[in-house]
């Protein structure tokens, strides 16, 4: 029998399946803390979580529900492909429970899964370090900061990041397994977890197969059966590549067709980390979040800029470079992949990411380096966990101790220094004084933990160290960010969070944004065959939140579109942009706007009381009321709400027929579904039948039971031309590149 490799644990250390349920037991205690606002319903996750992944879950269980098929949202966008959106959200734990749950779905269910996301992997990362550290201790920790350390707390609202993220320390246990002794049960595994992993497709799903390889290869490295288990991992890659080959030719198609080809290097520059960003590692609630009331100021955004992870865990990480013992090697890979994914997030202020933005494939469809935080937090916690602590009795312990202490401060001393004088330049120094106070009693309480557990005897210190230890690193992460009312904002200080608290249906409208709500549903935009669209400017409803109504919108909030819709009509988030007309749709009047079949334009009611301090959102909101209040074309509707709601009397029936004399009729719509769309009309003359919805490929058409292509008009809509007479067309929709047909029928 082979022996065990001489770096896998140490012969005194306790065998990593051996007690560890007592370790799940403080890691779910830990997370509990760490999410108790959440948890109680005092928070919600913020920002992309409220405006984009929750109304786009939303709309998915709603469309399953109803018996449709979810790979086209006609509320979005004019109307757009989801199976092909690499944030798509169909294929994530929060879509599946949201299908169970029913009509009882809300945000506080959708918030608990994405946490208990963070959770799981939390539990398998301690897992997999409990066979190389010799404490009980260490991979607790490593899981608290995989929980909330940096990233996991800062970016808990880009939930499909978070999913992908949770899911690496699952992919490490399964490779490792499967490296260990190669069974096909352990194939078959690893091919579901890497399934699971590939069918969101984000970029941290295309970085971490960069961040798995080394550790891969370590582990077969260390196999006794390396060619059995290279074997396995290609069988297991194979099958999840074909088991996700639908979603992923669907979403290469989208891809070519979006406006992912428009972005360049250049593009990278606003979510590039400044060097001094190494900083935020360990110091704790920067960039104002302890102190918000004196604005952010974080270089880039504060949602990613903020990368800390704790005293405590970062004096263990740092105490495994001054350990006279031997480090193991997945701890020096940690290290190794910690520094290569900050310098990947660093961006274009350094040639790596740069040089790799030009020779690595598929880079280039993703335009924020700082998404290498997401492997750099997961780098650290694997770091911590696996860590090799000194003995601390011995007086090589209080030499490697003082060692850490100088490190901990001369790791980071140039970044300090360039992160005062940034703090200088944008004015926010004196910012830096409670940061600093944070830090230091911070610092305290380590050290006095530390000379606690020194003092105490052998069996009470090995006893009482992992609780202490992780109450304090709680207590840390909880204070710089996990409960500040940046990271979790209470509900009641956001409408759309208390909206999304319940199950979305109310009989008397009890907030202002309510009442524009249900004006919208109750007119003609949300109904369950929307034969109107709406656009509004400002606030929560010119996001994503009308899709969670089923409420068709013109815009919304997505980073990926169809090219050919923004060319035509233009995208914006005008929740925090100002309105650009194209000049193919130069007012809310034109031709385009006509046949998309918008009926509302809503404009917020403050920023019109208030139109100067919203720059050129109020200067443009302003200007397009004056030309409402001018034309004979829009007219005020008598409706209250957040919203001052205007009704375009113009707005054209989603089917018309032209013929080629240049009139056009309204024809019938029979049938408006997520992928399914049947129209009647009846014309003396032949005609081109024009479908007010974005044309894409995968659209096919049947006239009277006969395949006909479907044509683009105005380089947008779909169209078909007719026959004279009675004629019935069905267009539906198959996102599969691969499974098309031009068959007519079911």
């Amino acid at each position: 029998m082979a022996s065990t490799p001489s770096d896998a644990r140490s012969p005194s250390s306790t065998p990593p399946g051996r007690g560890f349920h007592a370790a799940v037991l403080l890691i779910v205690l830990a997370w509990t803390l760490l999410n108790l606002p959440f948890l109680i319903g005092h928070s919600a996750i913020p920002w992309d979580s409220l405006d984009e992944f929750f109304p786009q879950v939303r709309f998915i269980v709603d469309a399953v529900w109803h018996g449709e098929a979810p790979w086209w949202n006609p509320y979005l966008h004019g109307g757009q492909p989801v199976l092909g959106d690499p944030q798509g959200m169909i294929f994530t734990p929060q879509t599946l429970i949201g299908i169970v749950c029913g009509r009882h779905f809300n945000r506080m269910v959708f918030d608990l899964t994405t946490l208990s996301c963070e959770l799981a992997g939390g539990i398998a990362l301690a897992r997999y370090a409990r066979s190389y550290a010799d404490s009980r201790t260490l991979p607790i920790l490593g899981a608290v900061v995989f929980m909330a350390g940096g990233v996991a707390t800062s970016r808990l609202q880009h939930v499909p990041q978070i999913v992908s993220y949770s899911l690496l320390p699952l992919q490490l246990l399964a490779l490792r397994a499967g490296c260990r002794r190669p069974t096909a049960l352990r194939t078959a595994l690893l091919a579901l977890v890497l399934a699971s992993v590939i069918m969101n497709p984000n970029q941290v799903v295309f970085l971490s197969g960069f961040a798995l390889l080394p550790f891969a290869l370590w582990h077969l490295h260390q196999s006794q059966f390396p060619r059995r288990a290279i074997l396995g991992i290609a069988i297991a890659a194979l099958i999840a590549l074909l088991a996700d080959a639908p979603m992923l030719s669907a979403m290469l198609e989208f891809m070519r067709l979006s406006n992912r080809e428009q972005f360049d290097l250049a593009a990278s520059a606003s979510s590039s980390f400044p060097w001094f960003n190494a900083a935020s590692i360990m110091l704790p609630g920067l960039y104002g979040v302890l102190s918000p009331r004196h604005g952010f100021w974080a270089p880039t955004d504060l949602s990613q800029d903020v990368l800390y992870i704790g005293v405590i865990p970062l004096a263990a990480a740092l105490s495994s470079l001054t350990s006279p013992r031997r480090m193991p090697a997945v701890t020096a890979l940690s290290w190794g992949s910690a520094v290569v994914w900050f310098v990947f997030a660093v961006g274009t202020h350094s040639p790596f990411y740069p040089a790799l933005f030009r020779i690595l494939p598929g880079l280039a469809a993703f335009r924020r380096p700082a998404d290498g935080a997401y492997l750099l937090n997961f780098s650290l916690a694997l770091l911590v966990g696996t860590a090799r602590l000194p003995n601390w009795r011995s007086r090589a312990a209080s030499a490697a101790t003082l060692v850490t202490a100088v490190a901990l401060v001369g790791m980071f001393g140039g970044a300090c220094v360039s992160l005062l004088l940034y703090a200088q330049r944008v004015g926010h120094a004196p910012d830096l004084l409670p940061v600093a106070w944070a830090w230091a009693l911070r610092i305290a309480v380590g050290g006095g933990a530390a000379l606690l557990l020194r003092n105490l005897p052998r069996s009470t210190a090995h006893a009482v160290a992992a609780p202490l230890l992780a109450a304090l690193t709680v207590t840390d992460l909880a204070a710089a960010g996990r409960w500040s009312a940046v990271f979790a904002p209470p509900v009641h200080t956001s409408d759309v969070a208390q909206i999304f608290s319940d199950t979305l249906a109310w009989d008397t409208p009890r907030t202002p944004l309510e009442q524009s709500v249900t004006f919208l549903r109750n007119n003609a935009t949300g109904e369950a065959r929307p034969p109107y669209r709406m656009e509004a400017l400002g606030g929560s409803l010119a996001g994503s939140m009308p899709i969670a109504f089923g409420i068709a919108t013109t815009q919304g909030y997505d980073p990926l579109w169809l090219r050919s819709y923004g060319d035509v009509v233009g995208v914006e988030n005008l929740a925090a942009e100002a309105k650009r007309f194209t000049p193919a749709a130069p007012d809310y009047n034109s031709p385009v706007y006509r046949r998309l079949g918008l009926r509302y334009v809503l404009l917020h009611r403050f920023i019109i009381d208030h139109p100067w301090d919203f720059g050129e959102t109020g200067v443009v909101t302003a200007q397009i009321r004056a030309e409402f209040v001018a034309s004979d074309w829009a007219e005020l509707v008598n409706a209250p709400g957040t919203y001052e709601i205007w009704r375009l009397r113009n707005a054209m029936p989603k089917a018309m027929l032209r013929t080629d004399d240049g009139t056009q009729h309204a024809c019938d719509i029979l049938a408006y579904q997520t992928v399914t769309v049947s129209v009647r009309c009846r014309s003396a003359d032949p005609g081109l039948l024009v479908l007010g919805d974005p044309v894409a490929p995968g659209w096919r058409a049947c006239v009277n039971g006969a395949p006909v292509p479907v044509e683009p008009y105005q380089g947008l809509f779909r169209a078909v031309s007719l026959p004279a007479g009675d004629n019935r067309v069905t267009f539906r929709y198959q996102a599969v590149p691969f499974l098309r047909s031009h068959r007519c029928g079911k």
